[in-house]
């Protein structure tokens, strides 16, 4: 049974978030200041460091960056905090990553894109072409997933990326692997896990 993270963090008031936005915010225009990706990414959500591929830090800035310019500005940065709060904040983050064009779905290209940039795959590689994707995206991978879809595929995704893996230590296909290769493999894909 798959287990979804769900909490609800209190919002903080306007003023408590203006003293955290200014603290990180290093660009300023016209008398606003602005988050940088990096300075959104890096410095306040601390998810990587400076040094880290600039594609992801990208990636995930665009997030909350719903204008497209590149900076984050301070009444992104109070969407982006409201957005936390939702119950469902980890399902609704999650789309707005995979959903990188913004059409309020998710293409078989973007999810392959930003599935493939992630730490899990670099780890264990994912089958693009498997049974579980084709369910999803359809054969010619043209379907697009709303919401609902994405979640339920997001539910399902780190049970099919554990079967995959296994599959890979078992190229016979006996249904069985080494003791040892079975204990590294779940060390692979466990910390990479969103629930418990």
């Amino acid at each position: 049974m798959t287990s979804v993270i769900a909490w609800h963090r209190k919002r903080a008031s306007a003023d408590e978030l203006k003293e955290v936005f200014d603290k990180y915010a290093t660009v300023e225009r016209s008398d606003e200041k602005f988050l940088t990706y990096k300075d959104f990414i890096c410095n306040y959500l601390k998810l990587v460091d400076e040094k880290s591929n600039s594609e992801i830090i990208n990636l995930i800035s665009k997030v909350a960056d719903t204008t497209k310019d590149g900076l984050i500005s301070f009444v992104e940065f109070e969407a982006f905090e409201s957005l936390l709060c939702a119950p469902d904040a980890i399902s609704q983050l999650s789309f707005k990553l995979f959903d990188v064009d913004q059409t309020g779905k998710v293409t078989y290209e973007n999810f392959q894109k930003v599935l493939s940039s992630t730490l899990v795959h670099q780890q264990v590689n994912f089958n693009f072409e498997s049974t579980f994707v084709k369910q999803y995206f359809g054969t010619d991978h043209s379907h697009e997933l709303s919401y609902d879809e994405f979640v339920q595929l997001l539910q399902s995704l780190p049970t099919e990326h554990a079967r995959q893996a296994f599959i890979s230590c078992d190229p016979e296909g006996k249904g069985s692997i080494p003791a040892m290769d079975f204990i590294k493999l779940m060390g692979k894909i466990r910390e990479f896990r969103m629930s418990s």
